[in-house]
């Protein structure tokens, strides 16, 4: 395990968390038997950040003179910049540098993270509920090291983790499977042992194309993506507790 998930940390206070969002009627509950992993993405399932995404592309793209419009945000939920900014230039004919707009987009971003960052609701209750079990967790993310690391420093989540995937280990994003095939090689157990839990279209393709069973917990900025695919679909981190 990575020195710095033991490290010390100085502040571990608990910020008020996003209210929670109501998509679907609950299904029928169930129990998961037979898992021994449990792999949650981050970004709209642990931590409350496509509000920042969506205002950090905003400001962006303000700087050049462009607002971006409905069809350009909708792009961005469960995407990384890297992916949305150059559809954002290309579907509007735009004569900017994609790569300048990341640039500045992913220094705004790492402002209003350290700004407004706030946890979903339940999210450290359904990791600790998923250890308790003496299941094992992972992280499978689109982030970088940096922004994981400073997740887990801000809100108390040391030692909670057995395999961590950020977008530095990875030659292609979510909704490509290579963070959860590296998730897969780095705990080496039968994929039908694990389970993903993701927010987004993006995530749940990403998860199913490395054949994995996969759970949606849509949030409202991602309710309306295609979760077809999911094997089942909640309405909140507090239903999937009721499920370990």
């Amino acid at each position: 395990m990575p020195e710095w998930l033991n490290g010390p940390h100085s502040k571990c206070g608990m910020p008020e968390t996003v209210s929670e969002v109501r998509i679907l009627p609950s299904p029928p509950i169930y129990k998961i038997y037979m898992l021994k992993f449990i792999i949650f993405d981050l970004d709209g399932l642990l931590v409350d950040s496509e509000n920042i995404n969506i205002q950090s592309g905003i400001q962006t793209f303000k700087q050049f003179n462009y607002d971006l419009s409905e069809s350009d945000i909708a792009l961005m939920p469960g995407s990384h910049s890297k992916d949305f900014v150059p559809k954002i230039i290309k579907n509007n004919n735009l004569v900017l540098s994609a790569n300048e707009i990341i640039e500045i987009y992913r220094k705004k971003y790492g402002e209003l993270w350290e700004e407004m960052i706030v946890l979903m609701p339940f999210a450290k209750e359904a990791v600790r509920a998923v250890k308790d079990k003496n299941l094992l967790v992972g992280l499978a993310t689109n982030s970088n090291l940096t922004r994981v690391q400073r997740f887990i420093s801000k809100f108390c989540f040391e030692n909670m983790f057995s395999v961590i995937v950020t977008e530095e280990e990875v030659s292609q994003r979510k909704p490509n499977p290579d963070i959860y095939l590296t998730a897969i090689k780095k705990i080496d157990l039968p994929i039908e042992d694990i389970i993903a839990v993701e927010d987004s279209a993006f995530g749940v393709i990403s998860a199913k194309t490395a054949g994995l069973k996969c759970f949606a917990i849509p949030n409202q900025y991602t309710k309306n993506g295609d979760f077809s695919q999911a094997d089942k679909i909640l309405n909140s981190l507090k239903e999937l507790i009721g499920l370990i």
